[in-house]
């Protein structure tokens, strides 16, 4: 690494990437267990065979970097970091209600460099909305103490029809999952516990809303994880639209999960719930 960078610019760096590297190297094994299982024996593309002998490589100094994440949270040595660049406010100037904002345009956001702030928003409104009846929600990674589990568990105690698709397998974070998948349904949401066969890695938002013109539909689509903190480091999309073509195709993914999803209760299906769902449109499953 390059010493003009910051220390804990560079510290920073190498503990996500032996975080990625720890989760390739898990799916590697993995796979390679099961091959063995299943009494593989042809070489792969690097010649080796499942049952070949791995090599043993001596590491100077620690193996999990991971855990010197805990030294660049450490409030304060900003001479040791890059200066801040705040992400930029793209609803600067305008009204709050982002329903009002997205019946008149899309939104496009590039995370990190503009802020998460409108999915945050999107999600606090329509919990506190009157005329929102539901959200349909996908979750994978989330933060601890996260406003948007927040949002869900008040739009759920407003009798709202809540409905999240909660990966499990999510690596690392799989306790954490259970732990607000647990809190969300105790709040009142239908929580479907992964898809079977399936690892839900989508990262969807569908909002139905009462309107003087009738249902309308708000839709997030978003390439990084529902996670406020993370939104501030990692590069990613993230759409919001009105678009009626993406929300068919959003409502029609979420009711093939329904239908497969594991521990669904059916009695609290039927709004999301068909039994061949319509193809898509815009999203590619």
């Amino acid at each position: 690494m390059d010493s003009r960078t910051p220390l804990l610019e560079r510290v920073k760096f190498a503990a996500i990437a032996a975080s990625n590297l720890d989760e390739f190297f898990m799916v590697r094994v993995a796979g390679l267990q099961r091959a063995v299982e299943d009494g593989e024996t042809s070489p792969d593309l690097s010649g080796l065979t499942p049952v070949t002998p791995a090599d043993t490589f001596a590491v100077q100094g620690p193996i999990d970097l991971r855990v010197l994440m805990g030294l660049v949270e450490l409030p304060g040595f900003q001479e040791l970091r890059d200066s801040p660049l705040p992400p930029v406010d793209v609803l600067t100037g305008e009204q709050t209600d982002i329903f009002a904002i997205l019946d008149d345009r899309d939104l496009l956001l590039h995370h990190p460099y503009e802020c998460y702030d409108p999915v945050v928003a999107l999600l606090a409104q329509a919990a506190d909305d009157p005329d929102v009846l539901a959200i349909k929600q996908t979750l994978y990674r989330t933060s601890g103490g996260s406003a948007l589990i927040a949002s869900l568990q008040r739009a759920a105690e407003r009798n709202k029809q809540v409905t999240v698709i909660v990966e499990l397998t999510a690596r690392f974070d799989e306790e954490r999952n259970i732990r607000w998948a647990r809190a969300l349904e105790e709040a009142g949401a239908h929580v479907i516990y992964g898809v079977r066969g399936y690892k839900v890695h989508a990262k969807m938002c569908l909002i139905v809303k009462r309107t003087l013109q009738g249902l309308r539909r708000y839709v997030h689509l978003g390439t990084g994880n529902y996670n406020e903190k993370t939104a501030r480091q990692y590069t990613d999309f993230g759409l919001l639209t009105t678009s009626q073509a993406i929300a068919e195709d959003g409502g029609a993914a979420r009711a093939g999960a329904a239908n497969r999803g594991d521990g669904a209760r059916t009695d609290r299906c039927h709004v999301q719930a068909e039994i061949s769902p319509p193809s898509r449109r815009r999203l590619i499953s």
